[in-house]
């Protein structure tokens, strides 16, 4: 049986699926007993879930969950936080990175699905953690920040998406180079910019209205804002549009400058609602840039009709 192709009948699923949740254990255990290179051992986790929901009948995925959480409960009971903070958020997100491989839905948007799933995942692990443990990691995580709960309450949800979405997007750079091995134009990108520009009109409202009202829900937008911009710079670089990159460039000095006149101004807690300014400002050089593409398009697709 080729270990890296397409499983049909029965045997090839289960067998495939097998040797999965066993690699699984072994990297449980080993983040168990040695949490320093846990960081690392965690990227390859959705990796491994991925090529399980890609290469597998969907039917059989929940069979794979049930087997590989309990052999991991089993193996590491001692230490049943790391099958709650790692093993059970890679299953789904590996699940999610490989259905949507199947379907060629644009990364970017699974990226975004899974982070807010993963964040959903962390919260899920810190109360668990407690319950089963009697050790509150949200005090931990106060102490090690140096905020008061207030303060925690504002910020640490914001805090957990951008862990959330640095793993996400490193798990998706290791999963597209390991897949790019065994199959062409797997992760295909989408045109998807318009539902883009739609995310980010909504993120500025929810910004200029948590700034009012919920400045947890302000803060996780900008996160999310910077997500797209991101993006966007990304793009700009592979396909080498060097205006593009000169304006975002200095946009950052730009933000920069803004930042220090107006934070002293703003109430406490209020002030980091300024870093709002630099995605907001690429994403409308963005969109500017694809409306300019867009007409010059349409024009030559006109004159092209019109010569006819």
């Amino acid at each position: 049986m080729q270990l890296f192709k397409k499983k049909e009948t029965i045997t090839q699923n289960l067998t495939f699926m097998a040797i999965m949740a066993v690699i699984n254990v072994l990297i449980a255990v080993m983040i168990a007993f040695t949490s320093f290179i846990a960081v690392f051992l965690i990227l390859f986790l959705p990796l491994i879930n991925t090529l399980v929901a890609y290469y597998t009948k969907a039917r059989y995925y929940p069979l794979y969950i049930i087997a590989t959480i309990g052999l991991t409960i089993v193996t590491t009971l001692w230490n049943i936080d790391t099958t709650i903070l790692y093993v059970l958020p890679s299953l789904i997100i590996g699940f999610l990175f490989g259905l949507f491989a199947k379907i060629k839905i644009n990364p970017i948007f699974v990226i975004l699905v899974s982070a807010f799933i993963e964040l959903g995942f962390y919260y899920l692990g810190i109360y668990l953690v407690e319950l089963i443990s009697d050790i509150n990691m949200l005090e931990s995580m106060m102490n090690i920040f140096n905020i008061d709960c207030e303060t925690s309450q504002i910020y640490l949800p914001s805090i957990l998406l951008l862990v959330s979405f640095i793993q996400i997007f490193l798990s998706y750079l290791i999963i597209y180079n390991e897949f790019k091995r065994f199959e062409k134009d797997l992760f295909l990108i989408k045109e998807g910019k318009i539902i883009q520009y739609a995310i980010d009109l909504i993120l500025l409202i929810l910004i200029i209205l948590g700034y009012f009202f919920s400045l947890t829900i302000a803060y996780l937008a900008i996160v999310v804002f910077y997500y797209f911009a991101i993006i966007s710079i990304i793009m700009a670089i592979n396909n080498l549009q060097k205006i593009k990159l000169i304006l975002f460039g200095s946009n950052i000095l730009l933000t920069i400058i803004f930042f220090a006149i107006f934070y002293q101004y703003l109430p406490i807690n209020h002030g980091l609602i300024l870093l709002a300014i630099y995605p907001l400002s690429v994403e409308i050089v963005d969109f500017i840039a694809y409306i300019l593409n867009k007409t010059r398009r349409d024009n030559k697709i006109k004159q092209g009709k019109g010569n006819d």
